[in-house]
């Protein structure tokens, strides 16, 4: 069969264009009212939502496993060294997710002791950032202590004592634990 004949085009009628359904989402209308005898239309009200906000409070003693992003060292980071992890699970507080896996958290080191026979590096959260925002954070310290090693110097007979590298490698998974309350405050 052949195809349907186009539609007619648009006639004019009384300063209204009249044409096919097909035509009317291609055709521009304009009307002129005349003031004495309606009300000028109004906008449609629109109700924009707004965001509610939720407040939460995590409770002091909740556990925070973070996979750490740097690497410290004894020999290299000192006290007030700021690091950086991120959270190696969510976040959950009463089945409502708070921070996803992979949320980015600050630390410090908040000891960095080097002694003849021992040595202490400790470090603390003190931020955890959700959406843009910065949380302060407060954690139990990590305390990682490496005694130094006693040996006998071969060439020289002597006994020497020798450090023992300490550090708290990349991609190290390690657990704290809030010292503290934690309250957010988040859009629904």
């Amino acid at each position: 069969p052949p195809p349907p004949p186009p539609p007619p085009p648009p006639q004019p009628h009384d300063g209204i264009v009249v044409g096919s359904v097909r035509c009317v989402s291609e055709t521009a209308f304009s009307t002129t009212l005349s003031s004495s005898t309606q009300e000028p239309a109004r906008p449609p009200q629109t109700r924009t939502p707004q965001p509610t906000q939720s407040r939460f409070t995590i409770p002091s003693g909740t556990r925070l496993p973070v996979r750490m992003l740097d690497t410290l060292d004894i020999k290299t980071n000192e006290r007030g060294d700021w690091f950086k992890a991120t959270l190696e699970s969510e976040l959950v507080l009463n089945g409502t997710v708070l921070a996803p896996k992979g949320t980015e958290v600050n630390g410090q080191v908040v000891e960095a002791e080097r002694g003849r026979y021992e040595t202490a590096l400790a470090i603390t959260l003190r931020e955890l950032i959700i959406q843009e925002q910065v949380i302060p954070i407060t954690t139990k310290d990590y305390i990682v202590r490496g005694k130094a090693e006693t040996v006998l110097d071969v060439t020289s007979l002597k006994i020497v004592t020798r450090e023992r590298p300490l550090q708290i490698p990349y991609r190290t998974i390690v657990e704290f634990e809030t010292t503290a309350a934690i309250n957010l405050q988040r859009a629904k």
